[in-house]
Parts: C-alpha cells; sequence; structure tokens
C-alpha cells in the first residue's frame, strides 16, 4: 500500500500545477483581450472623430449659403454621428451645383 501513496501525493501535485497554470493562462487571455478591446475601442472611437470632423469640414467647404451650411453645422455638432452620415448621403448631394444637360 505504501507503493501507491507517493503516486497519489504526485497525481495531486501535478494537479495543482495544472490549476495554476491554467489560472496563468487564463489571466493572460485576458490581459490580451482586454489589451485588444481597448485597441478597438480606440480606433473606432478615432473613426468616429474623423466622421465627425471630415463630415464639418465638407459643409464648410461646400457651396451651400451661410443659412444652409449653418443648420447642418448645428446638425453634425448635435447629433454627430447622425448628423455626420445624414450630411454624407443626403446634404452632399443636395449642394452640389446642379447640372443640367444639354
Amino acid at each position: 500500500m505504501t507503493s501507491r501513496l507517493p503516486t497519489v501525493v504526485l497525481v495531486a501535485k501535478g494537479w495543482e500545477e495544472n490549476v495554476v497554470s491554467t489560472q496563468l493562462a487564463s489571466s493572460q487571455v485576458a490581459q490580451v483581450f482586454t489589451g485588444t478591446a481597448t485597441v478597438g475601442l480606440a480606433l473606432i472611437g478615432l473613426s468616429y472623430v474623423l466622421l465627425v470632423v471630415a463630415a464639418l469640414v465638407s459643409v464648410l467647404r461646400s457651396r451651400l449659403d451661410g443659412g444652409m451650411k449653418a443648420v447642418w453645422v448645428l446638425l453634425v455638432w448635435l447629433a454627430p454621428f447622425v448628423g455626420s452620415i445624414a450630411w454624407f448621403l443626403v446634404g452632399r448631394r443636395s449642394a452640389a451645383p446642379h447640372r443640367h444637360a444639354l
């Protein structure tokens, strides 16, 4: 019977080492995920800011009269995401000079 006792102790000790290594691996995965999520959120935030800045610059450079420019700037400023998307989908088309076919 004494010959089995060291085997059981070794198995138990190996199990503890597996638990510790699993915890370390899990901690490393969590750190990588947190870092990746942080970079991803930073890229989304940067894209958001660039979209709004591009919309504001585009509005200000458009051929709209002063009143309509003010309306679009306010829309982009007060509702940045929706205003920017609306400008690029609708506003730029209405600001473009109409070309008449001859």
